[in-house]
This record gives C-alpha cells, sequence and structure tokens, in this order.
C-alpha cells in the first residue's frame, strides 16, 4: 500500500512533528485540531512550537499540511489516521484518557459514512486495558463497523524527548506495535517505510503490553536518572567521592548504559512524572507494592531541598546577602517548557523565605513570567544576572552557560558564588575570590538539605 494520505488527530507539539515530517516526506496531510487559532496559524506556515527544526519544516511544507478543526473532513481525505492528542494527568497524578476517548468517538463517527477500508493509529500514551475497555468499543460504537473487518486499528506509541522530536521520529530506536489482529501489520509497515530514514527495530505485540511497554520504557529512564541523583547525593558525604566518575564507570557495563544515568536535577517535563505517578497507581491498583516507585518519586522531588541547602549556605557565608540567581528556567536546555521545572521550583521555594530571585533563560522567560509576573527580576544576559546576585544557581545545562570561562566569572568585581548543578564549572574549584559548590562531589562540610 501507497499510502499518500493522512490525518493527524491533535496539532500539539509531538501531533504537529509528526504532520510536517509526513509532509516532507511527500504526503498529504491534514491535522485536526479544536483551537482555532493554532489551527490558523498552521494554515497561514506557522509553528507555536519552539521545537528544532519544526517552524522551517511547517514553513516549507505548507502545500502539503493543511490544518481544520473538523475530525470528518480530515478523515474522509485520509487513508490513515495517526491520534496522537495528549492524556495530562488528572487530580490525582494519573494520566487521563479523557481526551483520547474524545477524538475516539469523533474519528470514529467520520468513519461512518466513509467508504472503504481505513486504518486507524492510536500514538498517544494510555494506561494499559483503555483501548481494548474504552477506545476501541467507542470507535466501534461511533461507527457502527467492526475493527478488523470494517477497518483497521494499531497502537503505536512514542519514544520521543521534547527537544529532539523531529529526530526521534525520523529515526526511532524501537517502534513498539500492538496489534488488534495480524492483519494490518503489512500496512502498518508499508507506511512506515515510505518515510522513516532506518529500519528501526519493531517489536511486534498484543495492546495490553504496547500499553505496558510504553509506561514502562519511562518509568525505566526515570530511575536511572534518580539512581544517578542518589548517588550524586552519598558522594556529597564522603571525601574524596565524584559522581561522575563513578557513573562513567559503571554506564560502560552494558547491562546499566551510558544514556541518561547522569546526575545532575530531577527529572521534569511532561512524560516522566505523570508516568511515574500512572505506575505507582497502576501498581497499588494490582495490589501490588509501589514502594519502589513510590521512593523514586519522593527522591526526586526531594533533591531540590538539597539543592536550597547549597543555596543557603553560601548565603548565609556572604553574610546576609539574599538575591539569588537562578539560571536556566526551562525543565532542559534547548525548550522554552517550565513543566517540572527545577529552576521554577527552586525559585518558588526561594520566595517563600524572602529572598530576591533574578533570572534567566534563553528560551524560558516568556513562560516564566507567566508564572512569576512582577515577583522576580529577569536579566537580558548572563553577565546581567551574574552581575546582580551573590550567589548563582546554574540549573540546565545551555550551551550559553556550559561555554562561560574562567574570566566570566574573575573579571566580576564581586563574583557571586556558584552552585553547579551539572559540574560544568570545575575550572572555579581553586578559584579563591570564588566559592564553588558543584552537586556530586564532596564538599567540606558536607551540604545537608534545607
Amino acid at each position: 500500500m501507497q499510502t499518500r494520505n493522512v490525518a493527524v488527530i491533535g496539532m500539539g507539539r509531538l501531533g504537529l512533528c509528526l504532520a510536517a515530517i509526513l509532509a516532507k516526506k511527500g504526503f498529504s496531510v491534514t491535522g485536526v485540531d479544536l483551537n482555532t487559532k493554532l489551527v490558523e496559524e498552521i494554515n497561514a506556515g506557522h509553528s507555536p512550537y519552539d521545537e528544532p527544526g519544526l517552524r522551517e519544516m511547517v514553513t516549507a511544507n505548507r502545500a502539503r499540511l493543511r490544518a481544520t478543526t473538523s475530525h470528518g473532513e480530515a478523515v474522509a481525505s485520509s487513508d490513515i489516521t495517526i491520534i496522537l492528542v495528549a492524556t495530562p494527568s488528572d487530580a490525582e497524578g494519573v494520566m487521563s484518557s479523557a481526551r483520547v476517548e474524545e477524538a475516539a468517538r469523533s474519528v470514529g463517527q467520520a468513519l461512518k459514512s466513509k467508504k472503504g477500508g481505513h486504518l486507524v493509529l492510536l500514538s498517544s500514551t494510555v494506561m494499559p486495558g483503555t483501548v481494548e475497555g474504552r477506545l476501541l468499543p467507542a470507535f466501534e460504537e461511533a461507527s457502527g463497523k467492526k475493527c478488523g473487518v470494517d477497518f483497521g486499528f494499531c497502537y503505536v506509541p512514542e519514544f520521543v524527548a521534547v527537544g529532539t522530536v523531529i529526530r526521534d521520529m525520523l529515526k526511532p530506536g524501537l517502534i513498539v506495535v500492538g496489534e488488534q489482529e495480524p492483519g494490518t501489520w503489512p500496512l502498518l509497515k508499508a507506511f512506515f517505510d515510505q518515510y522513516m530514514a532506518d529500519t528501526p527495530r519493531f517489536h511486534r505485540m498484543n495492546l495490553v503490553n504496547a500499553e505496558l511497554a510504553k509506561i514502562t520504557l519511562n518509568a525505566c529512564v526515570a530511575a536511572k536518572i534518580g539512581f544517578a541523583n542518589v548517588l550524586a547525593g552519598l558522594c556529597e558525604r564522603i571525601p574524596g567521592a565524584d559522581v561522575d566518575a563513578i557513573t562513567a564507570a559503571v554506564g560502560n557495563d552494558p547491562r546499566v548504559g551510558p544514556k541518561a544515568f547522569t546526575a545532575g536535577l530531577g527529572f521534569g517535563g511532561p512524560c516522566f512524572t505523570k508516568d511515574i505517578k500512572s505506575f505507582i497507581g497502576m501498581l497499588g491498583g494490582a495490589g501490588l507494592s509501589p514502594a519502589l516507585f513510590e521512593a523514586l518519586d519522593d527522591g526526586n522531588e526531594s533533591i531540590i531541598h538539597r539543592l536550597l541547602g547549597y543555596v543557603t549556605r553560601l548565603l548565609d557565608e556572604k553574610n546576609g546577602a539574599d538575591k539569588v540567581a537562578i539560571l536556566g528556567m526551562a525543565f532542559k536546555p534547548g525548550v522554552s517548557s517550565i513543566e517540572g521545572s527545577s529552576g521554577v521550583a527552586l525559585a518558588k521555594l526561594l520566595l517563600a523565605q524572602s529572598r530576591k530571585v533574578i533570572i534567566h533563560d534563553p528560551l524560558a522567560m516568556e513562560e516564566a513570567r507567566r508564572v512569576f509576573g512582577a515577583s522576580v527580576e529577569y536579566a537580558a544576559s548572563v553577565d546581567e544576572c551574574l552581575r546582580a546576585a551573590s550567589v548563582a544557581v546554574f540549573t540546565t545545562q545551555d550551551l550559553c552557560y556550559k561555554n562561560l570561562q574562567a574570566a566570566d566569572f574573575l573579571s566580576l568585581q564581586s563574583p557571586p558564588g556558584v552552585v553547579d548543578c551539572w559540574r560544568l564549572f570545575g575550572f572555579l574549584k581553586n578559584a579563591g575570590s570564588v566559592k564553588y559548590l558543584p552537586l556530586g562531589i564532596f564538599t567540606e562540610p558536607p551540604v545537608k538539605p534545607h
């Protein structure tokens, strides 16, 4: 099957990235979103997201990419429909499938009047049992058609990271395929072959195993990050210990691997925390102990209090100075999202102590303004941020911070104390005029959580 017409339901960051990739590869793509302003922006050839490469891709391929608020219009003009809507957390912190179910009913209603076969792919993350228990019945009830007879269905979750979405979609490390019935596989494989840069590793399984695999992978990655951060806290209390030396060695063992086994701050963003809390809820609901993942979740949240202890120690040594510079508001380098940001969490704790805070971020200042308003100062440059504060905390590894040299600190008339969450500035270790405290390396005396 040489499919050339695709509908993508959900024009969030991931949905628009996928739609733009498909348009670039020659597909005619119709995106669907209920946000009329977003639809208008896409149809004008623009993207509201700062994902690397996305804005250029949308602009360059607008002839093959359009958006609408009508599910019926999109499904009628396509051979494949991909659902990639958000599954935000509910009041308990567990992911909700409400938006996916709404999309399933809308797509099902559109299929009701469509002639011929159709392939539906679900790529949103959902809890185990959701597809068979709620989504497929919603499709069949709304369409009056039978899955596996009148339309095909697969669950194909995305394994991507904010900041590298386009790269991850074009060259995925693996693809998990949850199948309702095996007859859809040739259609799906032919579709992937038309746009993926390399042949990925496919793992075919039933629907519930695919749902579990998606959440399990995020839980595994979060556990590696959490373990490295616990190790960092231990190294801070053992003379001569350095977390990077240990993770580099242990990460070379193929049973562990180096990726994500890096100490720094807690994991943030839209996925890890939500998936961990969902995993906890799933285990508890099954009558199993969630203690391991509860400890991981608690440990991730506690890191910010350890960081606050570093900041407080330096402030105390500055004889009552109380202005803190936080460099890094985004939850990771290269993005504007502040969801789950350690920098934001630290700023809130400091403000609660009536400390003065000045912040900087190359991309996330607008998002930070929505949170803090006039309660913090905003620096236009790294240099301005460093000059204004008694203590500087580097919470992300953005290039504009990684490229700083010793002179950028030592040339200041009154250099701030530096809390280095990612051990970027080892050259400050023996700089007498700068008090330097890196996370994950022994300090004398050890810093206690605040």
